[in-house]
């Protein structure tokens, strides 16, 4: 038997292009196909795209010779801000510096990330959409947030780019010279290049611009390219690592490898734009995951560098180019600022009888009621001035204010805890009524749990209160949400997680990878094939829609991973089953396990072959890819698969089912692979 498992050469070579053959039918050499586009200005549908004309026009009549190009992203603005709302916990997308209140994330806190000198903290989803919107930056200096970068003969000149460096550590002339030089030959503005280096060193330059030594050669890093960390030691570590990687022993050298990264990591996937470097929302190169850098403050303050250089060699009306990019479903009014106030819902009792509940902000505003020692009140924002005011609402939904010292926080009043589906898309805001602020979108099929049914009568609906998954709060309108269906939760059974794609296939855009043992909700099942996989739709706890292969996902409501069958007197199980979960599963019910030898087994591994009495019949077990009936599912069952596919081994009876994973009746190469894959954790085999 020994010589069984030996690979001979033959089997070797018939595996490898079995491989090669499966993954190149299911779109593992495809090519992405992008969906954004770009078309000349001319007008935009205002029903469609809200504002925009307005502001482009106001821009066009003043500044006669720049041009504007739309950038159709074909994307969703509500999913474009969940997908920027990311990395909680480890390296968010967006990080702001020395902002309060609504500016920082609720879900990650006070936590600092980055570099916790300059106070980096995880920036809200109202501060990724306000800093986002582009009808919040269609003014005459933050559009240069949208400046195509290209090389203009006539307006990127070596003086121009010695104005922008004056009394900074890039002041040398030939510097200049070499910046230009290079830019020119990159096709990239050097005012733009000049801006990032100084948003990346300061005026004065950093340890990376200063060089730093390494075995007795100083290492230059200008663009900080690989600068990552959580502490200034750590963040200097990577830069100089990349530099000595890269032969960045002089300045020049880094400044021209910087640019010539920058053109190919960036702005030759069309990302041209310093808007574009941060928000990567053109799909032809992907989406989300490549950005310069987390500061979401970046492309403001670069493109007033940029701006300011062009007033100052009065070249602000030269023929520049502009990318303007639209989304699908945007508000109709601009994204809002975000207030300095904590605004998410509280519950808050008065500390003293007496305490006056006024219609404003000011002990001369005039009093709503007078409140009791132990009233109970929810409050939606705080000040965060000392001797500030809360804002509250009262058991009848008007909305009043209290002084902060008054009040202490409670626990959460609560009536309820139940899971809920969002039926129809609707805003979670941080208070009951149409009046208070928005939290965030949510989409249908969006999964919450509703902690206060119907507290609240405001704008002629109850007002439910819920919480998502990540542990924020917020009312919605008891209308727009329903009972979950358990039918409709699917997990990802994957055991290394799968990608959530923009589209169904594989060569599709992912938008992020999901991890195993992570609840989806499906809202929409497949009815066909694309790249061999079915391709439903699906929901995540945050809101983020996109398609996964169903072969990887399972309905939760399908606990059982085993399945039982009378008429044939069989029990196929899948590969994790033990005799313990069979004992779990039918109790007092089994009264004898053996295995494929008639042993007697009372716990542990059990395999294809075994038998278990269950209320006194007998049952043959079927483990789905166990072709060895040792109860393991390994490469040398693929191999056992594989030899029988090519008619070098025989397969029959419960072995056969065992061995025919995607169930088609036939036994073959595919099946082979599918348990070779699993073996290694990178396919789950299910009933």
């Amino acid at each position: 038997m020994e010589m069984f498992f030996k690979f001979n050469k033959k089997i070797i070579i018939s595996m490898l292009i079995i491989c090669l053959i499966l993954y190149s039918t299911t779109g593992f050499f495809h090519i992405s196909q992008a969906a954004s586009s770009r078309a000349n200005y001319t007008s935009l549908d205002e029903n469609r795209y809200p504002g925009y004309n307005k502001l482009i026009n106001a821009l066009k009549s003043k500044y006669n010779n720049w041009n504007f190009v739309i950038l159709y992203t074909g994307l969703d603005w509500n999913q474009v801000i969940k997908s920027e709302n990311s990395g909680h916990g480890s390296s968010p997308k967006n990080l702001i510096s020395n902002k309060k209140g609504e500016w920082n994330c609720a879900i990650c806190g006070d936590r600092y990330y980055d570099n916790e000198e300059h106070a980096w903290k995880c920036a809200s989803e109202k501060t990724i959409a306000y800093k986002m919107d582009p009808r919040n930056i269609l003014n005459e200096t933050d559009i240069f947030q949208f400046e195509q970068s290209k090389f203009i003969e006539s307006v990127h000149t070596i003086d121009g780019v010695m104005n922008m460096t004056a009394n900074t550590f890039l002041k040398e002339r030939a510097t200049a010279e070499a910046l230009v030089n290079a830019c020119r030959t990159a096709n990239i503005s050097p005012y733009q290049v000049v801006s990032r280096l100084i948003q990346e060193q300061g005026a004065n330059g950093s340890t990376m611009s200063k060089g730093k030594e390494v075995n007795g050669k100083k290492y230059y890093n200008v663009f900080n390219v690989g600068a990552t960390g959580n502490s200034s030691a750590q963040i200097i570590q990577n830069a100089t690592n990349y530099a000595v990687s890269q032969g960045w022993d002089t300045m020049e050298k880094s400044i021209l490898g910087g640019i010539d990264f920058l053109k190919s990591k960036y702005i030759g996937k069309m990302q041209d734009t310093l808007y574009l470097q941060k928000f990567d929302v053109d799909d032809n190169y992907g989406l989300y995951a490549n950005q310069y850098m987390q500061n979401i403050d970046a492309p403001k303050t670069e493109a007033n560098r940029v701006k300011n250089a062009y007033t100052k060699i009065n070249k602000l009306n030269s023929n520049l180019t502009f990318v303007i990019p639209v989304y699908e479903n945007m508000p109709k009014t601009p994204s809002e600022q975000p207030s300095s106030a904590e605004v998410y819902p509280i519950n808050v009792s008065i500390r003293y009888s007496g305490t006056n509940i006024r219609s404003a902000p000011s002990l001369s505003a005039s009093i709503v009621k007078t409140a009791n020692a132990g009233e109970v009140l929810l409050s939606v924002e705080r000040s965060m001035e000392a001797e500030g005011w809360d804002k509250v609402v009262l058991s009848d939904g008007r909305i009043a204010y209290v002084v902060a010292t008054h009040i202490k926080q409670i626990d959460d009043v609560v009536n309820c805890n139940e899971k809920m589906t969002i039926k129809s898309s609707t805003i979670l805001r941080n208070g009951p009524g149409n009046a208070h602020r928005q939290v965030t979108n949510l989409a249908q099929g969006q999964i919450v749990t509703k902690i206060a049914s119907s507290q609240y009568f405001v704008d002629g609906v109850h007002w439910d209160r819920v919480k998502l998954s990540d542990g924020r709060q917020g009312f919605i309108p008891n209308t727009t949400a329903s009972n979950l269906d358990t039918s409709d939760v699917v997990m990802v059974i994957s055991s290394n997680g799968i990608n959530l794609r923009q589209a169904p296939g594989t060569s599709s855009n992912k938008i992020r990878g999901i991890a195993y043992g992570v609840n989806l909700t499906r809202i929409e099942k497949a009815t066909n094939k694309v790249d061999g996989y079915y391709w439903d739709k699906v929901i995540t706890q945050d809101g983020i829609i996109g398609y996964v292969a169903r072969d990887y996902i399972r309905e939760v409501a399908q606990q059982n991973h085993m399945k039982k069958d009378d008429a044939k007197a069989q029990l196929t199980i899948e590969p994790s089953v033990t005799v313990e979960h069979i004992k779990n599963t039918y109790g007092n019910k089994v009264s004898k396990i053996t295995n494929q030898n008639g042993a007697e087994i009372s716990s542990g591994t059990i395999g294809t072959g075994s038998k278990v009495t269950i209320d006194g019949k007998v049952y043959t077990v079927i483990k789905l890819g166990d072709v060895s009936g040792d109860g393991m599912v390994d490469a040398k069952d693929a191999l056992r698969i594989l030899k029988y596919a090519i008619g070098q081994y025989e397969i029959k009876n419960e072995y056969f089912t065992a061995s025919d994973i995607d169930k088609n009746g036939v036994v073959d190469a595919k099946d082979a692979l599918r348990v070779l894959k699993n073996s290694i954790g990178e396919f789950d085999i299910i009933i």
